[in-house]
C-alpha cells in the first residue's frame, strides 16, 4: 500500500514541470477510454441499472483517474481529457439571465480549468518562446473580453446582466485557448487532434443511433438538446428524418456540424496512409450522412467551401507527395456523396420524368404506324384516333398516378419538393445585418453590450429574442466598432499563420492546410447561423486555433510517415 501511494505521489510531482515528451499511444489510449466511458458506459449503466447520469459521470471519473494512474499515464490522460470533454454539452444551469442569457458550468470547464492552471505552473517553470501569431491572438482575445465588459457597463442596451453574462462567455473561451495552446506548445499537435477525432468518432456513433431511432435517446444530461424533425430523404428503400436530434452529445445537429467542419479536412489529410485511409474513409461517410442529417443549408454551403479550399491547397502545394491523390480523392467521394445525399431525391425525380417522357414518344411513334394504313378511312382513322387517345389518357392516369405520388414522396423527403436547398430564410437575416450595423453607427465604441440585441430584436421588426445570425456582426452589435475589430484581428491571424505555414513553410504543409480549412469552413458556416451561442462549437474552435498558432511542428514525428 505504501508502495502505491509513492507511487500516485510521484506521478503528481511530475506534473510541477513541461514534460519533456509524451507517449502519443498512452494519449490514443486515454482518449479511447475516456470517449467509450462517456459514450458506451454511461447511458448504457443508466439504462440497464437505472443510476442517475450525475452518479454515471462520476462513476466514469473515478474508472478513468484509476486508469491513468494504474498505467502511469497522468499526463496524457489530463490533455486527453482536456480535449474529449471539450465536445460533450453536459452543463448544469447556475443563472439564468434575461433573453438567452445564462451561466453553467460545462463538463469542458473542469478540463480547461485544470489544464490551465498546469499552464501557469509550467510557465513559472520554464518561460516558453510563444510564436508571433500566438501572442497576436491571445492579446486580442484578451482585449475583447476586456472591452466586452466596458461594452455591458457603458453600451445602449437595456441590461448590465446580459452584457457582463456574455464577457464571462468569451473569458471562458480565453482560457480554453490559452490552455489548449499550452498543452501543443510543450507536446505536439497531436495530443490535441487524436483526442478530437476520437471523441468525435464517439459522438458519431451516437448520432448514427439517433439518426436510426428517429429522434433523440434521451440523455440531456449528457448533451443531447433537440429532438425537432424538419423533413425526410430516402436511401434506396429507407426513410430517414432530418432535423436536430442527430448531434451526438455535442448538442443539436447544427452545432454537430460546427464541429464536423472543424475537424472533416484533418480527417482528408490524415488519408495519407493506407491504414488511415480506410479509418478515415469510414469516418468521413458518418459525417457526410449526418452532415445530410442535420438539414443546413448553411452547413453545406460550408462544406464545400472547405472541400475546395482543401483540394486547391493540396494539389497546389502538396505535389511531391504522390500519397496526396488519396486525400484528394477522399475529398471529392465525400463531396460526391454528400451531393448525392441532398440531391438523390431529385435526380431520382427528373430520371423518371425524362423516362415517361421516352415512354410517351415511343407510344406515340408506335400509334403512328399502326394507324397509318388506315388514315384513308375516315371512319377507321376515326375509331383508330379516339383507341389511341382513350388508350394514352388510361396510360397516362396509371403512370401520372404513379409519377405524382413519386414526386409527393419526393418533396416530403427534401423538404421542399424537388428543390434540395431553401433559402427562405435569407430576407430575415438581411434584416438582422442591418440591425447590427445601424447599431453600430449608433453606438460605435460600445454597441449595445454582450447578449442585449435579443432583447430589442422586436424593435427592427425581429422575432422576440431573435439573435443576429453572423458571428463578426453580432459581436460588433454587442461590442461595437472596437470590439468587433479586436475579434476579426484574432481570427485573421489565425487563418493567416495557418495559410503562411501552409503555403510557405517546409514541413508539414498539408496539414496546415487542413487546419486552415477546417477554421475557414467555421468561419463560413458562423457567417449564417448563431453558433456563436453554442459554448461547445466554439469552445472547439478556441481550443483548435490555439493548438494551430502554439504547434512548432518538431521533425521526426509521424504525421507524413
Amino acid at each position: 500500500m505504501s508502495y502505491f501511494k509513492y507511487r500516485l505521489w510521484d506521478q503528481v510531482l511530475t506534473l510541477r514541470n513541461p514534460p519533456d515528451s509524451v507517449s502519443t499511444v498512452a494519449t490514443i489510449g486515454t482518449a479511447v477510454c475516456l470517449t467509450a466511458l462517456l459514450t458506451g458506459f454511461t447511458p448504457i449503466s443508466h439504462v440497464t441499472t437505472g443510476m442517475s447520469l450525475i452518479t454515471a459521470i462520476g462513476v466514469v471519473g473515478v474508472v478513468y483517474t484509476v486508469v491513468i494512474f494504474r498505467y502511469g499515464v497522468l499526463i496524457e490522460g489530463l490533455l486527453s481529457a482536456f480535449f474529449v470533454l471539450l465536445t460533450f454539452n453536459a452543463d448544469v444551469p447556475l443563472v439564468r439571465g434575461p433573453g438567452i442569457a445564462e451561466i453553467s458550468v460545462y463538463l469542458l470547464d473542469f478540463g480547461s480549468l485544470g489544464v490551465f492552471l498546469l499552464g501557469i505552473l509550467w510557465y513559472q517553470q520554464r518561460r516558453p518562446t510563444f510564436s508571433v501569431a500566438f501572442r497576436v491572438v491571445l492579446a486580442s482575445l484578451g482585449a475583447f473580453v476586456l472591452w466586452s465588459v466596458l461594452a455591458a457597463l457603458f453600451g445602449s442596451g437595456s441590461s448590465i446582466t446580459a452584457g457582463l453574462m456574455f464577457s464571462a462567455a468569451q473569458l471562458r473561451y480565453l482560457l480554453v485557448f490559452i490552455a489548449a495552446g499550452t498543452v501543443v506548445h510543450w507536446t505536439d499537435v497531436r495530443q490535441a487532434l487524436y483526442p478530437l477525432i476520437i471523441a468525435v468518432t464517439g459522438h458519431l456513433i451516437v448520432g448514427i443511433v439517433q439518426t436510426v431511432s428517429g429522434g433523440i435517446i434521451g440523455f440531456s444530461r449528457l448533451g443531447e438538446t433537440s429532438e425537432q424533425l424538419i423533413s425526410t430523404f430516402t436511401i434506396g428503400s429507407y426513410t430517414i428524418a432530418t432535423g436536430l436530434h442527430a448531434g451526438g452529445f455535442v448538442g443539436t445537429g447544427r452545432v454537430f456540424t460546427a464541429v464536423l467542419l472543424l475537424l472533416t479536412p484533418i480527417l482528408w489529410y490524415a488519408a495519407n496512409s493506407d491504414a488511415r485511409f480506410a479509418m478515415a474513409t469510414v469516418t468521413v461517410a458518418a459525417i457526410t450522412l449526418l452532415l445530410r442529417v442535420s438539414d443546413t443549408e448553411s452547413g453545406l454551403g460550408a462544406f464545400f467551401v472547405s472541400a475546395l479550399l482543401f483540394l486547391f491547397g493540396i494539389a497546389l502545394f502538396n505535389r511531391t507527395d504522390r500519397r496526396h491523390y488519396r486525400q484528394l480523392g477522399l475529398t471529392i467521394l465525400s463531396s460526391g456523396m454528400l451531393v448525392g445525399l441532398y440531391l438523390g431525391n431529385a435526380v431520382r425525380a427528373i430520371g423518371i420524368s425524362l423516362i415517361a417522357g421516352l415512354v410517351e414518344t415511343v407510344q406515340g411513334i408506335i400509334w403512328t404506324d399502326d394507324t397509318a394504313a388506315t388514315e384513308g378511312e375516315p371512319g377507321n382513322g376515326s375509331a383508330g384516333k379516339e383507341a389511341r387517345t382513350e388508350s394514352k389518357n388510361g396510360s397516362d392516369e396509371t403512370d401520372g398516378g404513379r409519377n405524382t405520388d413519386l414526386s409527393d414522396s419526393i418533396g416530403q423527403s427534401s423538404g421542399s419538393g424537388d428543390v434540395a436547398v431553401d433559402a427562405s430564410n435569407l430576407d430575415v437575416r438581411l434584416e438582422q445585418y442591418e440591425a447590427s450595423i445601424d447599431i453600430a453607427i449608433e453606438n460605435p465604441l460600445f454597441g449595445l453590450g454582450g447578449w442585449n440585441f435579443p432583447l430589442r430584436s422586436t424593435q427592427y421588426q425581429l422575432p422576440d429574442t431573435m439573435a443576429v445570425h453572423n458571428t463578426v456582426l453580432s459581436h460588433l452589435a454587442a461590442t461595437g466598432i472596437v470590439g468587433a475589430l479586436l475579434y476579426l484581428t484574432a481570427i485573421v491571424t489565425v487563418i493567416f499563420h495557418l495559410l503562411r505555414n501552409g503555403i510557405y513553410g517546409k514541413d508539414r504543409q498539408g496539414l496546415w492546410i487542413a487546419l486552415a480549412c477546417g477554421i475557414i469552413g467555421f468561419q463560413a458556416y458562423s457567417f449564417w447561423t448563431t453558433i456563436h451561442h453554442s459554448t461547445t462549437a466554439t469552445a472547439v474552435y478556441w481550443a483548435l486555433c490555439g493548438a494551430a498558432v502554439a504547434w512548432k511542428p518538431q521533425n521526426g514525428n509521424d504525421w507524413e510517415h
